[in-house]
């Protein structure tokens, strides 16, 4: 097994893929949240993408994230085809949300991604069994990215 196959099972055991939307902009969310004695993962994970951040919650756990496009659309490009079970059509709804952001892109460029509502409703309509439990209407996801902010504590670093 290659390091790409063994973070792809990882990601399949360990990820969530989703969209936040925030102050009228919309970021594709892509987390991992482990346990504090778990850390050093997160660190090779970071080291081994290239990108994204690593944070401490207050209880200690840490998270990575991304939510940059280009990031999402380079960890579509490494794990597709490679996920199974739910996580495998939480991949793919997140990739038709993904790929329609980068349609849309010279918009966001231009409004500083504001969204419109076309664009919006795609993102809410995306898997409305799975999501829309979890995040029924835009003012859940503002709740969550809310709730998100604040459970971080610091940037944090190996030293």
């Amino acid at each position: 097994m290659n390091e790409e196959d063994y973070w792809a099972g990882f990601i399949n055991a360990t990820a969530c893929f989703t969209f936040l939307i925030f102050n009228n902009s919309i970021y594709p969310h892509f987390s991992i949240t482990l346990s504090g004695n778990n850390l050093e993962i997160l660190f090779r994970l970071k080291k081994f993408l290239g990108f994204g951040n690593i944070c401490l919650t207050s209880n200690g756990a840490g998270i990575y994230y991304t939510d940059k496009l280009d990031n999402a659309l380079r960890i579509i490009k490494m794990v597709e085809g490679k996920l199974i079970g739910s996580k495998s059509e939480d991949l793919s709804q997140w990739r038709k949300g993904c790929y329609y952001l980068l349609k849309h892109r010279e918009l966001f460029r231009r409004g500083k991604n504001k969204l419109n509502n076309e664009v919006r409703e795609f993102i809410l309509s995306l898997r409305p069994n799975r999501l829309g439990k979890k995040m029924k209407n835009n003012e859940r996801l503002i709740e969550d990215f809310k709730y998100f902010t604040k459970t971080i504590c610091v940037p944090y670093s190996l030293k």
